[in-house]
């Protein structure tokens, strides 16, 4: 755990961002949640395009304890170099012994105020001992300065004495940057298995490179009857590519003939100059390779008693055995073939075979007894996204029922039920539909349903011929609450009178319906002040339906460009 004594670190990382996104970023520090004790050092950051407002580090200013030193940041996007966000001062961030250059208008912004040079920054900041000055590098892909100058206007700090190739840094006069400055000429040469040849069909290969030092590879393909390249053959004739210390290259040779045996030589040059003798691959025949088998894994739904074990089973046909399989519950657990399940859940199935191909399978276990309540947290999500269920079999299960799911890709249009776990709180666009206007699910749980009936219907799973379900929690989505209090390009906003509600129609096993009516928003009182739209988590009670094996939902409202 970081703290003051011994801070996190952020070190010797190398960034090259050719970006037009104005949302780019080299680094950045989350502002949601209060962060202290990092060092960020020995960093080089450049970015290159026509992003004007890409940020190369950006920073909350309720950080505490956080130190940026001796890190080359330069934006040849016309960018800012630095981005602090927030309304706290920013006393402490300390700023030292850098190199920030950008070629845009503006170097740095701090809230709403932007400054528009270096010196400006200095004053806000207190930045010291920095220098605002282009540096070039040896190549476009490897950030090695080509000239030391005040580089070494430096520190060695305990914590970065190595630099990005695990080299020893200069222990009086270290070179800002991930790279530690050499003017010695280093020629690199291959490390041991390569260069080699794979990937081969009947009219391409792919070669493969590491090299032991930083530099370019220049490389050349022959057929084997040809005479074998010199240094000067392979330079003017070959493809060159950049290359990094201990880093895999692959290469691709296209537009070769079928059944023809070819060499790939390879010539490397140094970032200070030289060259290295040629060195070639074996000899490879160019022909369309006995495909390898894919391994095939299918499954069987399952159907348990509470309390009792799943039992998974897989069966897996082609491919090559020996088979690894790895069971998954819908959270991406791992989990046993016996596990015993809590709630009705999807339980994914994954197999390796010898060769690494690899092969899924997804099962549903369905648990009958005791009703559980959905919670949707035995759903995975990556934090800030959702499931609109473009990617998905149609339905998803959580606790005891089935949740169904429409999406249809090729339109961007998706319907009835899906999950969230974004945070924001705002509309701007459809890519703002997943949330909702709390910030995060009922009793600050993470996931949580959205739903655009078209029916949304959901199931019942755990009897046979329905059970009784208590409620719900609900609230609206940022989209429907700005279109009620704002109006939208469709329908202005809410007047007195207007209405939007939800209705919750519990289909029983005879077929019969019964309905329960919420209202998410209701300007029908001749008060203002009684008049409302829903905006925190509101209980919705269907203990009225009786037994139902199934629920639907539809919305009225008295604005239908907004609700249908």
């Amino acid at each position: 755990m970081a703290d003051a004594a011994t801070p996190a670190t952020v070190v010797n990382n190398s960034i090259i961002n050719e970006t037009s996104n104005n949302r780019s970023y080299g680094i950045m520090l989350d502002s949601r949640e209060p962060s202290s004790n990092i060092n960020f050092a020995h960093n080089t950051i450049l970015f290159r395009g026509t992003a004007k407002e890409a940020t190369l580090l950006q920073l909350p200013t309720n950080a505490t304890n956080v130190v940026v030193t001796q890190n080359i940041l330069q934006n040849e996007a016309g960018g800012y170099v630095y981005s602090i966000n927030g309304k706290d001062a920013i006393d402490a961030i300390k700023f030292l012994r850098n190199d920030a250059y950008t070629t845009g208008e503006v170097f740095a912004t701090y809230g709403t105020t932007k400054y528009a040079n270096f010196n400006d920054w200095k004053t806000a900041s207190k930045e010291a001992n920095s220098y605002n000055d282009k540096v070039e590098f040896l190549n476009t892909e490897v950030l090695e300065p080509k000239e030391v100058g005040h580089l070494v206007n430096t520190v060695l700090l305990d914590y970065a004495k190595t630099d990005i190739n695990n080299k020893q840094r200069n222990a009086d006069h270290p070179t800002m940057g991930a790279y530690e400055f050499s003017s010695e000429v280093l020629i690199p040469k291959s490390v041991a298995g390569y260069p080699e040849v794979v990937n081969i069909t009947d009219n391409s290969a792919d070669v493969k490179i590491k090299a032991d030092e930083n530099g370019k590879a220049y490389i050349l393909v022959k057929k084997q009857t040809e005479e074998a390249p010199s240094v000067d053959d392979v330079k003017s004739n070959g493809t060159a590519i950049s290359v990094s210390k201990d880093t895999e290259t692959v290469h691709a040779l296209t537009n070769l003939t079928k059944d023809e045996t070819y060499v790939v030589y390879i010539v490397y040059e140094g970032t200070r100059g030289g060259d290295s003798k040629v060195e070639a691959t074996q000899p490879f025949t160019v022909t369309k390779p006995t495909p390898i088998p894919e391994p095939v894994v299918t499954t069987e739904n399952i159907t348990v008693e509470a309390g009792q074990p799943a039992n998974l089973k897989a069966t897996v046909t082609s491919g090559t055995e020996p088979y690894t399989i790895t069971w998954y519950n819908g959270k991406r657990q791992k989990v046993e073939t016996n596990v015993v399940p809590t709630q009705c859940d999807q339980y994914t199935v994954e197999v390796v075979d010898k060769n690494g191909k690899t092969a899924k399978a997804v099962c549903d276990v369905i648990v009958k007894g005791k009703a559980v309540t959905a919670t949707l947290e035995n759903l995975y999500l990556d934090s800030e996204s959702y499931w609109n269920g473009s990617k998905g079999c149609g339905y998803f299960l959580s606790g005891s029922y089935k949740f169904h799911n429409g999406a249809d890709d090729k339109y961007s249009y998706y319907y009835d039920c899906m999950y969230s776990n974004q945070t924001a709180t705002t509309f701007v666009g459809l890519q703002d539909q997943w949330r909702n206007v709390v910030g995060k699910g009922y009793d600050n749980s993470e996931n949580y349903g959205v739903v655009y009936p078209q029916p949304g219907t959901i199931d019942v799973l755990n009897k046979e011929n329905g059970d009784s379900i208590r409620g719900f929690y609900i609230t609206n989505t940022p989209y429907a609450y700005s279109s009620i209090k704002n109006g939208d390009s469709m329908s202005g906003a809410f007047q007195k009178g207007d209405y939007f509600k939800l209705i919750v129609i519990g289909k029983r096993a005879d077929g019969t319906e019964k309905q329960v009516e919420y209202y998410l928003a209701d300007y029908r009182a001749e008060k203002e002040a009684d008049r409302y739209i829903v905006d925190t988590w509101q209980w919705v009670d269907l203990s009225s339906l009786g037994e139902v094996k199934s629920v639907s939902f539809k919305m009225e409202g008295t604005r239908k460009t907004i609700m249908d």
